[in-house]
C-alpha cells in the first residue's frame, strides 16, 4: 500500500505541494491532540480520532455487561498466569494519529512493567476488544481498526454482544 501511495504522490504534477499539505495537516492534528489532552477530564468519555474529537454517549446495560465480562475473564487469566495487565474503557491509548479509549485492552507484562501509578496515557496494547454499538460500529470497523493495525496491535476483537459473535 505504501508503495502505491508513494507512486501516486510522485505521479502528481506538484508532489511537493501535496507533501506540504500533509505535513501541515499532521501538525494541526498534533496541536489538536495537545488541546484534547488538556481539555479531557476523568468524567468525560471522548476519543480523538485523526484530529477529530468524538464524544461517547453513556453505554447501555448490555454493552456494560459484555465489557465487564470480557474484562473479568481476561483480567483473571492474565493475573493468574502473570501475563500482563488488562484495562477497561478509561485507559487512553496513544496511537500515531489518535487517542482512543478501547472497551478492553491487554498489555504484555514487559510493557506493563513500565507503567506508573500516575500515568493516564498508555502505549498501544497487544490486544484490543471493542463491543459494538450502533453509534460506534462504523468507527470500530473502520478508522479505529485501521489505526490499531497501523500501530501494531496484534489482536483486535470486534464483539457483537447482541448477535453473540466475536
Amino acid at each position: 500500500m505504501q508503495y502505491d501511495l508513494v507512486h501516486q504522490l510522485l505521479d502528481h504534477p506538484t508532489p511537493e505541494r501535496v507533501w506540504e499539505e500533509v505535513a501541515a495537516t499532521l501538525a494541526e492534528e498534533k496541536k489538536a491532540r495537545m488541546a484534547f489532552r488538556k481539555w479531557l477530564k476523568p468524567e468525560v468519555k471522548a476519543e480523538l480520532i485523526n484530529g477529530e474529537v468524538i464524544m461517547q454517549s453513556p453505554a447501555k446495560r448490555w454493552h456494560n455487561q459484555a465489557t465487564h465480562c470480557i474484562n473479568s475473564i481476561l483480567g483473571i487469566y492474565a493475573s493468574t498466569n502473570k501475563l500482563g495487565e488488562v484495562s477497561v474503557e478509561k485507559a487512553l491509548v496513544e496511537l500515531k494519529r489518535s487517542d482512543v479509549a478501547p472497551d478492553v485492552c491487554f498489555w504484555k507484562q514487559e510493557t506493563a512493567d513500565g507503567f506508573t501509578d500516575d500515568m493516564n496515557v498508555y502505549p498501544p496494547p497487544n490486544l484490543v476488544a471493542e463491543v459494538l454499538a450502533k453509534s460506534t460500529q462504523g468507527r470500530d470497523r473502520g478508522e479505529k481498526k485501521d489505526a490499531y493495525e497501523a500501530d501494531g496491535v496484534r489482536v483486535y476483537w470486534i464483539i457483537d454482544a447482541r448477535a453473540h459473535t466475536v
